[in-house]
């Protein structure tokens, strides 16, 4: 068993599940978010993919998740470097293990998918027909991929921190490394809306997948350890049998 109960995998997961599902299959809400952003900017994105709003809401985010890795990294080097965040070699080996498998996961599925982005498609300016920007299980694996835009890649990177949430701390202290984790993966997100780059489902499918994986890899190495003693037992295991005289 992992060492720590297993809140946020059980009850979050449900309801990212329950969150995906409406927002997916119901895709005229990614619309309705989607128009309301690009007409309130009298007919663009409001926030341009250059300069200063590039580097604070794509770039920043992005290398600041990767230094952090690389702190990782020299920390299984260097075990010291670990105890100044009060990290186990196991826990450090853990978040680094999330942070390559969950955006890997995420960018294979995009590879694989025929949904397109925002920016992509005639109702904004685009050139692809908006029925492609509508989610259905054929387009998330389809053979081409033409159009790989579901889910966030950019913001699974966030999400994959989501892992802190799974670490033997005190609750408290899990659930906010674990909402932490999730508003800086939706901040990363959400820059990718409001540039037109992803639908707000897109987003949220990352936290989910972000979820799920952070889950399954910490049951394999989060696992409670079996402790085991060389010491001789001064209880004998069978108990003598008396005689009845």
């Amino acid at each position: 068993m992992i060492r720590q109960p297993t809140w946020p995998c059980a009850s979050l997961a449900t309801l990212l599940l329950a969150a995906i599902v409406g927002l997916t299959m119901t895709t005229s809400v990614d619309f309705r978010i989607s128009d309301a952003i690009f007409a309130a900017s009298g007919g663009a994105w409001p926030l341009p993919h250059a300069g200063w709003t590039r580097a604070v809401g794509y770039e920043g985010p992005k290398y600041a998740v990767i230094v952090f890795a690389l702190f990782l990294v020299a920390g299984l080097l260097r075990p010291d470097l670990l105890h100044r965040l009060h990290l186990e070699r196991r826990e450090a080996a853990y978040l680094l293990a999330c942070l390559a498998i969950v955006p890997a996961t995420i960018i294979q599925l995009r590879s694989q998918s025929d949904i397109a982005c925002a920016s992509q498609l005639l109702r904004y300016g685009g050139d692809v027909p908006d029925s492609l920007g509508r989610f259905t299980f054929t387009r998330l694996v389809a053979d081409d991929g033409l159009h790989g835009c579901f889910p966030s890649g950019h913001a699974s990177g966030g999400f994959a921190l989501l892992a802190l949430g799974l670490l033997d701390r005190k609750p408290v202290a899990r659930r906010a490394l674990w909402l932490g984790a999730l508003l800086y993966g939706s901040y990363m997100g959400m820059y990718q809306l409001l540039r037109g780059a992803h639908f707000l489902s897109h987003v949220v499918a990352s936290a989910l997948l972000a979820q799920i994986v952070v889950c399954v890899v910490g049951h394999f190495m989060l696992r409670e350890r079996p402790v085991t003693s060389t010491r001789p037992s001064s209880v004998p295991l069978v108990r003598p049998v008396r005689r009845r005289t």
